[in-house]
């Protein structure tokens, strides 16, 4: 099927520097619209951007109207584990460490060991058995330890995205 349309397989083509060229201007775009129109926390306003974003790609190569067959074979290159765990995260973690003020952790201890540990093991269980039970809804033989698995690794909950949610809400500190 031949279009005037422009194909945008030619990402295998673009160098590291245009790669991340083109996904900061994806996400200041997206974090524009997020914060004027949608006015959601950061981080969930860019991750439904990039649903959105990728929902339409596909939509649209669907229809016919662009090649997303070789993106695809050029993201299946990446080694998101080596990007994901020895670039980004260190670099997230370091910056959200920087803003806490061990003062106020130290204050905080209880709660936030009860929190850690409690908190996540009954997440863990409830993610667990509703992806055991949603999984087996639909049809799909999911074992029950597999999806315990699938909560364990969900459940704790993003330093990051948790210290931006209670910065922009303006939740008062814990005092002991």
């Amino acid at each position: 099927m031949s279009t005037n349309f422009p194909n945008f397989g030619v990402l295998t083509e673009m160098t590291l520097f245009q790669i991340i060229a083109v996904v900061i201007t994806l996400a200041a775009i997206g974090a524009y619209i997020n914060h004027r129109f949608v006015k959601l926390p950061s981080t969930i306003g860019h991750m439904v951007f990039a649903l959105a974003i990728s929902f339409m790609l596909i939509l649209l190569s669907e229809i016919g109207l662009i090649n997303i067959k070789d993106s695809a074979s050029f993201i299946r290159q990446i080694d998101f584990s080596e990007v994901v765990l020895h670039g980004m995260l260190s670099v997230l973690l370091f910056s959200g460490a920087l803003h806490i003020n061990l003062s106020d952790l130290r204050n905080a201890k209880l709660p936030v060991m009860v929190l850690a540990t409690f908190g996540v093991v009954v997440a863990t269980f409830i993610t667990g058995t509703i992806t055991w039970w949603g999984a087996n809804l639909i049809g799909i033989p999911l074992p029950y330890i597999y999806a315990l698995l699938f909560g364990a690794l969900i459940s704790p909950t993003d330093p990051i995205a948790v210290l931006s949610i209670l910065k922009t809400s303006g939740a008062s500190k814990i005092s002991m």
